[in-house]
Parts: structure tokens; sequence; C-alpha cells
């Protein structure tokens, strides 16, 4: 019989027995655990409970009438709570000031007549101009005509625009498809493919912004 310090029986206490033969098992409701056969002889008895404190005691076993063996188990101090961990941190950009330049002048370009002049040639995969630029921004004119695979920009995030053509955006375990009007803003990081639809090239505006 398992029973604790105030005489209430244990249940679900794993015994353990070794000895002249092994023997393990697990109390009842009543505390009580029932072993057969067993073989005259010193036996070592352990007995496991998450809330009590591991015990281990030696019983002679002598040949006859059935043993009845008790035995007492003190309750295992509460578990110290640990405390929530702690809160990855949390990336920071630092703002990036920049001073405004009294030379700067506006740029424009008219770029339906810039992509007739620069269009992709039957033999190029693809083509990708800068048409534009700042300190923190860059514009290019992205056309594709055999897909682009695995693009990514681990420093900057980009938007496309597209100008003229179909095509398929995979990312992320998507497909989305586009036209001319599509608008798509992806973030740093994120790895994406390109492929045009129809005979026509796939030609974009890409912003890049770091």
């Amino acid at each position: 019989m398992v029973t604790d310090a105030s005489g209430t029986a244990i249940p679900d206490v794993h015994v353990i027995m070794a000895g002249p033969v092994s023997r393990e098992g697990t109390t009842g409701r009543d505390g009580g655990l029932k072993v057969q056969a067993l073989k005259a002889g010193t036996y070592r008895i352990r007995l496991e409970s998450p809330d009590f404190i591991t015990l281990e005691r030696e019983v002679a076993i002598k040949a006859g009438p059935p043993v009845e063996v008790d035995v007492t188990l003190d309750r295992a101090s509460p578990r110290p709570v640990e405390p929530p961990p702690s809160p990855a941190p949390t990336a920071t950009r630092e703002a990036t000031t920049i001073a405004p330049d009294p030379n700067a002048t506006v740029a424009l370009i008219a770029l339906p007549d810039w992509i007739e002049k620069n269009l992709v040639g039957g033999n190029e995969p693809q083509k990708e101009t800068v048409v534009g630029r700042t300190l923190v921004t860059t514009a290019s004119v992205v056309q594709v005509r055999d897909p682009i695979k695995e693009r990514v920009r681990a420093d900057a995030d980009e938007m496309l625009y597209v100008i003229a053509g179909g095509g398929v955006m995979r990312a992320k375990g998507r497909e989305q498809l586009l036209d001319a009007g599509s608008f798509v803003v992806i973030p740093r990081g994120v790895t994406y493919s390109l492929e045009r639809r129809g005979r026509n090239p796939l030609i974009a505006l890409s912003v890049v912004a770091k």
C-alpha cells in the first residue's frame, strides 16, 4: 500500500522491483499493487510519481503467505514557475535623413516612347534598364521574355507596376496573374518568379526603395 504522510492512498505510482525476478506495475485508486509469482529473496523497490519524491528501499520476501508492504511517500516541493521567454528583439530601421540637394533637378521621361525605342530583342531572355534614380530609390523598366526565377532583394523593398503584356508571379506558394495596370508590393527578403503569358513580353516598372 502506498500512501502520503496523511495516510491518503496515492494512485498511479510506478513501482519497479528488482531482485530474484523483476516486476513492475502501477498502483490503483486504493494505492495498492498486487505482485504475484515472486521468488523468495531480497528485492530493491523503486517508487516514482511526478508529485512525490522518488523512494527506493529493500524488502525481504520469504516463501509462504502473501506479504503486504506499506510505503509512505513525501510530497515533492512545488516546481518553480518558469518566467515566460523574453520576446525576440524587433529589428528597427534607423531613419535616414537626407539633406535636400539645392542643385537637384526634376527628371522627366516618356515611358511609352522610351520602351518603343528600347524594346527587348527577340534573342534577349530579359532586359532591365534603370530609368531613374535618387539616393535611396531606383526605378527600372523590366522586360521579360524568358522566366525570371528566384528573384529576391535582401536589403530593399520593391514595387512592380505592369505597363504592358501579361504574366504570372509566383511567391510564397501562391500564383497571381498580372495584366497591364497590376501593381505589386514585394517586401524585402521575399523570393518571387516572373513569367510572361502570351506572345508579347511582360513589361513592368520596378521601383526599389532601400
